[in-house]
């Protein structure tokens, strides 16, 4: 498959990752064969999380209470694999959804589902989280911060935010879920 323009350009600007761990084996007793990891820039990989994270968030919509009954989504599970920020610009939620409520939401509760979604190194989830521990972009996003010095996670969220800003809506994000269903 075709590598994905990148997106962000931190790279440009000095900002780069720490190297992958590697375990040279001194101690080891028997000849390991080397594995080649291809160690990504942050650019590729900072662009390759916001794509997931659009794709993981439209995987979690919710399903109707009565399961024999279709999803909320109207998306099939190939376009659900493929949304991009276009997706999250539109404003005709009918595109998507045979059911939804909405709310122009205020810059405090914008900024606060940034931090939800892509929150600061040591920020932990609470109650009993039920999207985030299973989405791919979430847990990248961890391991990536975990690693990185506070002015590189300082200018990977300022970029990733002026992302974020670009679009026109998104799931009333919960400390505990990404879709907030109750009225």
């Amino acid at each position: 498959e075709e590598e994905a323009p990148k997106i962000f350009n931190l790279g440009e600007r000095g900002y780069e990752l720490q190297p992958l761990m590697r375990d040279e084996g001194s101690d080891l007793e028997y000849e390991q064969p080397e594995v080649e990891e291809e160690e990504l820039d942050i650019d590729t990989k900072l662009t390759a999380l916001w794509r997931q994270f659009l794709v993981d968030i439209t995987a979690k919509v919710p399903n109707r209470r009565d399961a024999s009954q279709s999803s909320y989504c109207m998306l099939s599970k190939d376009q659900r694999d493929h949304v991009n920020d276009a997706t999250y610009q539109n404003l005709r939620l009918r595109d998507y959804f045979s059911d939804c409520q909405f709310k122009k939401a205020s810059q405090k509760d914008w900024d606060a589902a940034f931090n939800k979604f892509w929150p600061e190194k040591g920020t932990q989830l609470t109650g009993k989280p039920q999207n985030f521990p299973s989405m791919q972009y979430y847990l990248a996003w961890g391991v990536l911060i975990s690693d990185a010095d506070d002015a590189t996670i300082e200018e990977m969220r300022k970029a990733v935010r002026k992302r974020f800003n670009y679009l026109k809506w998104i799931p009333n994000v919960q400390s505990d879920r990404v879709w907030w269903t109750k009225p």
